[in-house]
């Protein structure tokens, strides 16, 4: 028996559910209410609203009704702001969806697809960011989208619409991953077809790049006349050169896919060459490099008017020359983070999302046009080594990490897969379509096991100061390094009014951890604050009262939760960060050594952990973190053409 019937183990709790006057969002606002929530319901027309909560009302549940364009910035904050007169929020049911194109994908027309892109994903993205601020005030939160089973198996006159719920699919997946650490969950619910109202209506682009290059150099040794463009004259130029000083078929073109002037001049070009036999759509931008719920409104359109509109667009106005020959290629390029937004994808949160979309194009335009004996599949690179991808494996510590996660133990490189691409295009791929090629698999990997290095344990160093840590409870016990020492009795939990005299790491410090903090670890030891990261500002820090207050200068956190990611740095991370700086190395890496991934710490931080322990005091420390923050920001602009975030460096404020 559960804990709770079910008419009553919702009570207490509000819920927002979208486009919920009618059909599958009234049902849904009509379980949750009579299983106990506050719910508010919404729609475009006030008279669906009014109609609905007298409906709702009259079978004495709790509702209340808002007009709600999701589209408008303004309608959302009045949903919300009505939640939080109803004592803040708990759910979110994301439900509402257009279709103004009843057609084949690659027949819709862009006005069409704009709209459709703009309420079923976009506002989606924006009511689960927006909601997030209320749902972090609740003990655990529920986000709920709702997708298709087009999302899957695409209907084809709901071409459009189908890809969107295939993008839908990828949001899901990127802002669970998210959010775990929070207790805010995230999933989604693809309905078949449903008696509803709405069911009964029923050349070679970004080619100057590394990957793009490798396709296009690919198919001209093979013998096609290949024209290949970038955005930049300089890029085409010099591609076009390299490509000729082999003796290859090669013409180039400057080309933005999101203009349709330069898109017209691509395709008119290949016209004076006889036509068109194949489409790589390889074009992408990722201006935002955070997890998907983080990113920008300005940031998430570029993603998709350059990622998914444009190709889109690219493969409809390839149509009238691809018939022409009786037969063709379409080939666009996705990612494995469209269907694995896990590590180290998660900060390529929306550019994940786009790539799910992309995957969601592919199998839409290939149901349309399998007839027409044109194909459309999808290469999945994984981790490829050009300059795009350097961010995931900018050290060697994150290559070894992404590696061993790779049954292949390397990173891909362009020539594989511009085999894969060559393959998708030639005659032997003639009854291959809808399909896609990914190049990386990634293991999951459990919690770490109470687990000890093969280094004989009698030959440790014995810690002759106190270790402490007060704990929060706020993580998964599975997860927690903090509780494993506690297990190892490497550390002991202290209550949260209980003192410690010596030093006393927490996120809200306002000095660094230095060498001259010596005599203090020596004598009174090292205490630490083991809570969520994604909680701080609930947690009672401030209560502790320290007297001897420390903030850790800059380093990168090696843990699983937060690898790659600036200063949040798990317990043991903390404490053998601390012991390093202090002159205690070989004690931080026994702590380490008791974790799989503990080696990665130090190989990560190495060259900055030597130089904080080589400085008299904190003032010291915090020069030569600023210094070295500025001399990584210089090499990763330099490193990062195109890329318009950074990356792996946060300002830390600390004196």
């Amino acid at each position: 028996m559960s804990a709770a019937s079910p008419i009553t183990r919702l009570c207490g709790k509000v819920a927002i559910v979208t486009a919920s006057t009618d059909g599958i969002g009234f049902a849904i606002a009509q379980r949750l209410a009579k299983e106990g929530a506050k719910v508010l319901v919404s729609s475009r027309k006030q008279n669906n609203v009014d109609q609905a909560v007298s409906k709702l009302k009259s079978q004495g549940l709790d509702v209340k009704g808002l007009v709600c364009h999701v589209s408008k910035a303004d309608h959302r904050k009045k949903l919300f702001d009505e939640a939080k007169k109803l004592g803040g929020l708990d759910i979110l049911v994301s439900n509402a969806a257009v279709n103004p194109s009843v057609a084949p994908v690659l027949d819709c027309d862009e006005s069409s697809w704009d709209k459709i892109f703009e309420v079923n994903v976009k506002a989606a993205f924006l009511l689960a960011q927006e909601a997030l601020p209320l749902l972090r005030e609740k003990p655990y939160g529920r986000i709920i989208f709702v997708s298709s089973i087009g999302g899957f198996h695409p209907f084809e006159l709901l071409g459009a619409y189908s890809v969107s719920k295939t993008a839908l699919l990828g949001l899901t997946k990127a802002a669970a991953e998210q959010l775990a650490r929070e207790n805010i969950t995230v999933n989604c619910i693809a309905p078949g077809v449903i008696q509803t109202r709405f069911s009964s209506a029923l050349h070679e682009t970004e080619a100057a790049k590394e990957i793009g290059f490798a396709i296009a150099q690919r198919f001209a040794r093979e013998g096609a006349q290949v024209i290949l463009s970038s955005r930049k004259q300089k890029n085409v130029d010099d591609a076009v050169s390299k490509l000729q000083s082999e003796g290859l078929k090669a013409c180039g073109l400057v080309c933005h896919v999101s203009k349709a002037e330069d898109r017209k001049k691509l395709f008119e070009e290949a016209q004076k060459l006889g036509g068109l036999d194949i489409l790589v759509s390889n074009a992408a931008v990722n201006p935002s490099m955070a997890p998907v719920l983080d990113c920008e409104e300005a940031a998430w359109d570029k993603i998709f008017e350059v990622n998914v509109k444009a190709s889109f667009l690219l493969a409809k106005e390839a149509l009238p020359l691809l018939r022409q020959k009786k037969c063709g290629r379409i080939i666009f390029t996705s990612s494995i983070g469209g269907f694995q937004p896990c590590e180290p994808f998660e900060a390529l949160g929306a550019y994940s999302v786009s790539k799910t979309a992309v995957l969601g194009l592919a199998k839409a335009a290939a149901f349309q046009l399998a007839r027409e004996n044109i194909t459309v599949n999808c290469v999945a690179p994984g981790i490829v080594e050009t300059k795009f991808s350097k961010i995931l494996v900018e050290n060697e510590p994150k290559k070894s990490y992404v590696l061993s996660r790779i049954p292949m133990c390397r990173l891909a490189v362009p020539h594989d897969i511009s085999a894969a691409a060559a393959f998708l295009a030639s005659d032997d791929a003639s009854y291959i379509t809808e399909e896609k090629i990914d190049n990386l698999t990634l293991s999951t990997s459990s919690s770490d096991a109470d687990t000890t290095s093969s280094e004989d344990s009698s030959s440790e160093e014995e810690v002759t100061f106190p270790v402490a840590m007060w704990d929060f409870n706020q993580c998964d016990p599975k997860k927690c390094s903090g509780r494993k020492l506690a297990r190892l009795k490497l550390i002991k939990t202290i209550k949260v009014k209980q003192k410690f005299p010596g030093i006393v790491l927490t996120p809200t410090g306002n000095k660094c951890v230095s060498p001259a903090d010596r005599d203090i670890v020596s004598t009174k030891g090292i205490a630490v604050v083991d809570c969520s990261w994604a909680r701080i500002d609930e947690t009672p820090i401030a209560a502790l009262k320290p007297q001897h207050g420390r903030l850790l200068p800059f380093l990168v956190a090696a843990n699983p939760i937060n690898y790659g990611r600036p200063c949040q740095l798990s317990c043991v991370e903390a404490i053998a960060a601390t012991m390093y700086i202090t002159g205690y190395k070989k004690l931080a890496v026994q702590y380490l050594d008791k974790f799989s991934w503990g080696h990665s710490f130090i190989e990560l931080n190495k060259n900055i952990l030597e130089i904080y322990s080589s400085c008299s005091d904190s003032q010291s420390v915090v020069v030569q973190q600023n210094k070295y923050i500025e001399e990584e920001q210089k090499k990763q602009e330099e490193d990062r053409e195109g890329m318009n975030v950074l990356y792996g460096v946060i300002p830390v404020n600390c004196t």
